[in-house]
């Protein structure tokens, strides 16, 4: 954990920022005490990361089927038709 004070986390917040997205532990802090805790937001990551087992099986238990066939050449053709 690396500790900053507010005068000089306010002149390298952009740089701090970057640290915590990579990981590290950064508190801002005041004279009486701990302050702020940047961390990365791991509900939105970068990039995405390999699939899980427990997401395949919800997309195979949620997955829907349609009662009748349906001839999407025919469909897509009358969308395009539609406007015309």
């Amino acid at each position: 954990m690396t500790t900053y004070t507010m005068d000089d986390a306010t002149a390298r917040l952009p740089e701090l920022v970057a640290k915590a997205a990579a990981g590290e532990d950064i508190v801002i802090a005041q004279e009486n005490g701990d302050l702020v805790r940047l961390v990365p937001d791991e509900q939105n990551p970068t990039e995405p990361g390999p699939v899980t087992k427990a997401e395949i099986a919800w997309l195979r238990a949620n997955r829907m089927t349609l009662a009748e066939p349906v001839d999407v050449t025919a469909l897509v053709r009358d969308m395009r038709d539609e406007g015309h």
